[in-house]
């Protein structure tokens, strides 16, 4: 992967970059190790981008997030996979079975472009099923935002790049991972809920409302890390978390629609590189490097003390 250029520079942060995105051949991460819940309720374990001994998932967790399935690289989202250990579970139902069906074709052909029948056929259960779980497409559409919410949110809750003590490179790390994921072709890596939002935003109301939820829901999931970082390096502006939370997510939407037009990742990712050095930018002018490399903040001194820390007389004893 290139290693964006500019900005903070190549020091602290790139030397971790590895462990930002567990991708081969970067070993010693075991996603297997974290669990990932699945539509039924259960929970299963994790292999995440093409992971050595990853196995076929089961239906019930073939939705959770950045695997493969069928042998092909879902991007965003990981394949569950069943511990050997473990006894089998129950088959996936029609309900999930179709909701796994909608996130397939509805990336690839988008919403309107996909009849139920065809729904069906992907899922491989009968009308009659169809409308025994949904009452309608559209009910099926908001079912599917909200399900690609929760398995989402457990996939990215447990990336690596949480176990940084520095807040800003939680928040790089973040965009290096997503970079990660642009694997396999655009439909596999592409965005649910941006790509139907952009067809119903006008039409369906609820539709709209579900996939605003889920993309808001996501941006907040930053928030928490922009605002430390704003404080530990006493970023003082008029923008806030928030708002650079939901500019990051405009910028991804944007780079899945432009590699749709494009037909493949490379401009989205580039579209990542650029993202990843206007955040150093917003930064660099309150944070400095010292001997070893270190990131710190421009109110910190030498031994990691601030203002607000170190001893009132210090001055004087100095």
């Amino acid at each position: 992967m290139s290693s964006p250029s500019g900005g903070l520079g190549n020091t602290a942060i790139d030397r971790s970059r590895a462990d930002d995105v567990n991708v081969p051949p970067f070993p010693g991460v075991r996603w297997r190790d974290h669990r990932i819940p699945t539509l039924n309720g259960s929970c299963c374990k994790a292999s995440v981008l093409g992971s050595p001994d990853r196995k076929r998932a089961s239906s019930s967790s073939a939705l959770a997030l950045g695997g493969y399935i069928d042998g092909k690289p879902t991007s965003r989202y990981v394949t569950g996979v069943l511990d050997k250990n473990q006894p089998k579970r129950p088959r996936a139902g029609a309900r999930e079975k179709l909701l796994e069906a909608s996130f397939a074709l509805i990336r690839e052909k988008g919403y309107s472009a996909t009849p139920v029948d065809e729904l069906c056929a992907k899922a491989g259960v009968t009308k009659g099923a169809f409308f025994h779980h949904f009452q309608s497409k559209d009910a099926l559409a908001v079912a599917a935002a909200n399900s690609w919410s929760e398995v989402s949110t457990a996939f990215f809750q447990t990336a690596p790049y949480h176990k940084h003590h520095d807040p800003l490179d939680r928040v790089l790390g973040y965009l290096d991972f997503r970079k990660a994921l642009l694997k396999g072709e655009v439909a596999e890596f592409s965005c649910l809920v941006g790509t139907m939002v952009q067809e119903v935003y006008g039409t369906h109301a609820e539709i709209r409302e579900a996939c605003d939820a889920s993309i808001s829901g996501h941006a907040a999931m930053l928030e928490a890390d922009i605002a430390a970082a704003m404080k530990l390096y006493g970023v003082r502006a008029k923008w806030s978390a928030q708002s650079l939370a939901l500019h990051m997510q405009a910028v991804l939407q944007g780079a899945f629609i432009l590699a749709k037009a494009k037909g493949g990742p490379d401009v989205a990712a580039a579209s990542i590189d650029h993202l990843r050095r206007y955040i150093e930018l917003l930064f660099k002018a309150a944070t400095w490097r010292d001997s070893r490399g270190t990131r710190r903040s421009r109110q910190c001194r030498s031994d990691g003390t601030t203002p607000s820390t170190r001893n009132p007389g210090h001055e004087k004893e100095k």
